[in-house]
């Protein structure tokens, strides 16, 4: 999260986190679910984010994403029965960054 922050190099275990990520949520309600997570996330951050990282750090991961990252691009509200173990998965996987 430093990185985030412009506070120190981006690490090794953000990146793997950002490839795992990619990796589990393929479906359209599991990439609405990882915005919304990642989202109320970022807001956690405060107005230390910046944002021109966050939009870049798929790609300074290597990491090819098919849709842009904002904190501007807007997520469908899903269902409560929509929410499945991708938000346990994404909890792990931000506790790890």
């Amino acid at each position: 999260m430093h990185w985030l922050l412009d506070r120190g190099p981006l690490p090794r275990a953000c990146c793997t986190g950002v490839s795992k990520l990619n990796s589990i949520a393929r479906t359209t309600p599991d990439r609405q679910q990882a915005c919304r997570c990642l989202k109320t996330a970022a807001s956690a951050l405060g107005s230390g984010l910046n944002a021109g990282r966050a939009a870049g750090l798929p790609k300074a991961c290597g990491v090819n994403v098919p849709f842009p990252i904002s904190l501007l691009t807007p997520v469908h509200q899903l269902q409560q029965r929509e929410i499945s173990s991708l938000r346990m998965k994404l909890e792990w996987t931000l506790s790890m960054l």
